[in-house]
């Protein structure tokens, strides 16, 4: 920590930066001093060194290492996301939700002490941000973004809903059921690349919207944006007859897990017996699986089904079952612990099949990120169009935030570490602050050289 210490001698006043530290030979506090010359105005911190140099009188001191590595980082790697962002001036609301975790009403507390000011211009004070919101999330935006973001997905898409609850008086806002509880919610649908484990697109529905009548209307968005879904991994909840004839229909493949209520799953664990040999086993990871894999007849198309049990996941499941169930137990709940059930509209190799399944973890995971470390709830909004450009600024947060997180790691503690870089705002000038070797380090990984001066 340091400071100014002002001395006078004679007539003239001299200053000195001081700097406490702590002796790990004597073993307690100490300082030391640095001498910054003679002072010219004291208000200003105006000096003068030796030699006759006028130091310029310093504004203020900013946050600089994050917002900086962030801006850095998009140019080189995100271009497409990055002009978008500085077109619409919507750069600075992108660094606030990765960097500042609140609220939009504290962003103009953050703006102040970021170097963002100068490196992102935009409108920062709360009021301002909503007016802001509701131009941001015009559709011809989002069509405007999508045109120059949007890329063919080599290996398909995965595609997940999640519950946005909320007591917002909006239409959107309906009772729903997820996660086995009953609330007032929106939804909101993400479609990720797979290959590329990117978002690709997002859209939201009311929350009394099931999940499988939020698929057709989601790929004939994409399509008309000219983006054909290819192999789509899916969960239970898109599960019908309709989605698997409309997607037979346009072509799609699939792969999505069947609820354990249809008549097929039942049938499939029924036949389970005795699969567990070595024809059937598939490494997966340090697990070993097994696998049966067959074709059926479903919503007039052939399709294939494949019994999947994990032994391990069946002892934990099956113990804690019959701990609370050892006198009441239901003959199908015990046969049926352990097994999932998939279904594809094509045949896929034993040994791809839990890898492929398991990439909709992408949008779990992706999810994960928009509600921990984005922010996305609490959802403080008062209209459907402030709704949309909010989650569109999310969106926008959520593809750089996991594009940081594939080259650099921990987001988190990498930019708490460059939080802690800071600069020096002069008149005409901003000098940044000596980096530290983690520092450094984060800068080299995406090889970028911190300049000693920039201009303002």
């Amino acid at each position: 920590m340091s400071f100014i210490r002002f001395k006078k001698i004679g007539n003239k006043e001299y200053a000195y930066e001081v700097t406490s530290y702590y002796d790990k030979m004597k073993k307690k506090p100490a300082q030391k001093s640095k001498y910054l010359g003679q002072v010219v105005d004291r208000e200003s911190n105006e000096f003068i060194r030796p030699g006759k140099e006028r130091i310029k009188p310093e504004k203020l001191i900013l946050d600089f290492g994050d917002s900086y590595f962030l801006i850095r980082f998009m140019e080189s790697r995100m271009k497409e996301v990055y002009d978008f962002a500085v077109k619409n001036s919507a750069l600075p609301l992108i660094l606030y939700r990765i960097l500042g975790k609140t609220g939009m009403r504290r962003a103009g507390i953050w703006y102040e002490g970021n170097i963002a000011r100068y490196l992102a211009p935009g409108v920062m004070d709360s009021q301002r941000i909503s007016e802001f919101l509701v131009k941001f999330g015009n559709e011809t935006k989002m069509r405007d973004f999508y045109r120059a973001y949007l890329k063919q997905p080599e290996e398909g898409i995965s595609i997940d809903t999640t519950a946005l609850p909320n007591q917002i008086d909006l239409d959107m806002t309906q009772w729903g059921y997820s996660s086995e509880t009953v609330d007032e919610e929106i939804k909101l649908v993400l479609v990720m690349d797979r290959k590329r484990n990117r978002p690709l697109y997002f859209r939201y529905i009311p929350g009394g919207i099931m999940d499988v009548s939020a698929l057709s209307a989601t790929n004939s968005e994409m399509e008309k944006l000219g983006i054909r879904p290819g192999l789509s991994i899916m969960d239970a909840g898109f599960f019908s007859e309709g989605n698997i004839s409309s997607m037979f229909t346009s072509k799609i493949d699939f792969l999505m897990r069947v609820p354990a209520n249809r008549s097929i799953y039942h049938g499939l664990i029924e036949s389970a017996a005795g699969m567990d040999i070595p024809k059937n086993a598939v490494k997966y990871g340090n697990r070993i699986m097994f696998i049966s894999s067959s074709q059926a007849e479903f919503a007039g198309n052939t399709v294939f089904t494949h019994l999947v049990l994990d032994p391990e996941r069946r002892g934990r499941e099956l113990r804690r079952y019959m701990l609370k169930h050892m006198d009441d137990y239901d003959p199908f709940s015990v046969k049926r612990k352990g097994f999932m059930v998939l279904m594809s509209s094509q045949p896929i190799e034993r040994d791809e099949l839990i890898p492929l399944y398991y990439t909709r973890q992408f949008v779990e995971k992706a999810y994960s990120y928009s509600k921990d470390d984005l922010s996305l709830l609490p959802l403080r909004v008062h209209s459907e169009e402030t709704l949309r450009g909010y989650l569109f600024i999310i969106f926008l947060s959520l593809i750089v935030y996991m594009e940081v997180q594939k080259e650099i790691g921990s987001v988190e503690m990498s930019l708490d570490i460059l939080r802690n870089l800071k600069c020096k705002v002069f008149e005409k000038e901003i000098v940044i602050q000596e980096l530290t070797k983690d520092q450094k380090k984060l800068f080299e990984k995406i090889g970028v050289i911190v300049p000693n001066t920039m201009g303002i």
